[in-house]
């Protein structure tokens, strides 16, 4: 048995639908098992995050180290399968790294096979060198990754073409093309949006009036009955509209016919996009 709890923290970009953090935390308790811990000795801490976004969401790994901190004898090591996983920002992920390591918690990285300390509780120094070059190595390919998404996405919305995410704005959808045409049924509710915008109602009103006859958002339509949310699972039946939904709709410039891309206005095809 081993001596304490141990923690896994894994972690997937929202940037690709395919990734699933499953995989991780399967390949993470097959070694954790084999060092001789149990399944009642592990806690997981995952989520699922954009990697190339400015503000740090990582409301798992920031939980994890919260519990690190009140007590950093809980845990007798941290694993993950890589690096990256913990984070894409050289200067945060080095400075997490830093915190973990001077509270004497060692972090586990399944890549390298190796922990940030050794058994006798010190720095591994090899380690610490591999993992400098694998943090700014990271970093890079995330700015390479996010040149050649914006690049895609710029030529996607001055061609009328829609995005490669799962979510397209309400009120469309994708032609045979994949271009970005209008959806003859949600533009109905879309036009309505706004006659009742128009015609004095707020958006608490009209996300009631909306709730009230049943129709569904865009999420309720994409993710029908599937369960979505890794620490409090519900299903797509439970999501209703908000007054935030209708607001964000009301602020679109795509239904205007202008798309926006990174707060740039890009004009596209009206026959194609325009609703309002």
């Amino acid at each position: 048995m081993g001596k304490g709890k141990v923690a896994i923290y894994a972690r997937v970009s929202t940037s690709d639908g395919k990734q699933d953090y499953n995989r991780q935390i399967d390949d993470l308790t097959k070694v954790i098992k084999r060092e001789g811990y149990s399944d009642n000795e592990i806690e997981i801490f995952a989520e699922s995050i954009s990697g190339y976004k400015k503000k740090d969401d990582r409301i798992e790994f920031k939980a994890l180290l919260k519990k690190v901190g009140e007590n950093h004898k809980y845990f007798d090591c941290i694993y993950t399968t890589e690096i990256s996983r913990i984070g894409r920002n050289p200067t945060q992920t080095r400075k997490d790294i830093d915190y973990l390591t001077d509270l004497g918690v060692p972090v586990y990285i399944h890549s390298l096979g190796q922990r940030t300390l050794g058994e006798n509780g010190k720095r591994n120094m090899t380690m610490n060198i591999i993992l400098q070059v694998l943090i700014e190595y990271a970093d890079l390919e995330a700015e390479t990754f996010k040149v050649r998404s914006k690049s895609g996405l710029l030529r996607n919305a001055k061609t009328g073409r829609a995005g490669g995410g799962a979510y397209l704005p309400y009120g469309y959808k994708k032609d045979e093309k994949k271009m970005l045409v209008i959806d003859d049924e949600e533009s109905k509710v879309i036009k309505e949006i706004f006659t009742l915008y128009k015609n004095g109602n707020g958006v608490k009103v009209i996300s009631h009036i909306l709730n009230e006859r049943n129709i569904p958002t865009k999420t309720k339509k994409t993710f029908s009955n599937k369960i979505f949310n890794f620490k409090t699972p519900k299903s797509s039946d439970d999501v209703k509209w908000s007054d935030k939904q209708i607001w964000d709709i009301i602020r679109n410039s795509i239904y205007k016919g202008d798309r926006k891309l990174m707060n740039e206005i890009i004009s596209a095809p009206p026959c194609k996009s325009r609703l309002n």
